[in-house]
């Protein structure tokens, strides 16, 4: 019998419900497409400090995004305890020191992973080597920690924007790895999936991105197009 997560594979229905509107993703997003279409796979982003919240003690983004999902009750609460699911799956695998450090989130961290995990599903490519992926999340926190929309958010924003991004990389991630059973149709529902994260995400066309030892770039053609 098939899973809830491998039957919204077979059915192309990852995306359905991605992301409610919200300012801060909106303007995220614009900072992000503007400063990644001036980048230069020279110019490597510093390291700085880390970017990271204080863990609420109850998550906000499950019961949002599954609220998006078409269906009755039943179906939005099989969905919301998915979105819980991967989020305690992201802090328990990816981030284990986490809690144990600071009981901080990072949402610098949950930022790249979120991208890696997508560029890995959308090329059926192998993980990010630990260095670019090091540099992937420097560049993220930098930018974001920076951008005039993350000043000017509440920190319930905020805290949506980590929980988004640590929960729609792990479902992506395990979609990925599912698709690979379920055969080609599944495998395009996961990249289209992956095409559409990123983009709601950076402003950028996913299949522009390009992705080495300092980060993310734009590919030069488009970018001149910008």
């Amino acid at each position: 019998m098939k899973t809830v997560l491998q039957r919204r594979v077979a059915a192309g229905a990852l995306a359905a419900g991605a992301a409610p509107a919200a300012e801060l993703s909106r303007r995220l997003r614009q900072t992000l497409h503007e400063a990644l279409r001036r980048a230069s796979p020279d110019t490597a982003a510093p390291h700085g400090p880390a970017l990271t919240l204080p863990r609420a003690r109850h998550a906000v983004a499950p019961a949002l995004l599954a609220a998006a999902h078409p269906g009755g009750a039943i179906a939005r609460e099989t969905m919301r305890a998915l979105y819980e699911r991967c989020l305690a799956d992201y802090r328990a695998a990816l981030r284990p020191d986490d809690a144990a450090a600071t009981h901080d989130d990072d949402v610098g961290a949950a930022a790249a992973s979120f991208v890696a995990a997508n560029l890995q599903a959308l090329h059926g490519a192998a993980a990010l080597p630990a260095s670019a992926r090091e540099r992937l999340q420097a560049q993220l926190t930098s930018l974001i920690a920076s951008s005039r929309a993350w000043a000017q958010a509440a920190p319930d924003e905020r805290q949506l924007c980590f929980e988004k991004l640590a929960i729609l990389g792990v479902l992506i991630g395990e979609s990925a790895e599912q698709a690979k059973a379920l055969g080609p149709i599944a495998v395009e529902n996961v990249r289209r999936a992956a095409q559409g994260y990123l983009l709601d995400f950076l402003g950028v066309d996913a299949d522009a991105l390009l992705i080495g030892r300092d980060g993310l770039t734009v590919r030069v053609s488009e970018a001149a197009a910008a």
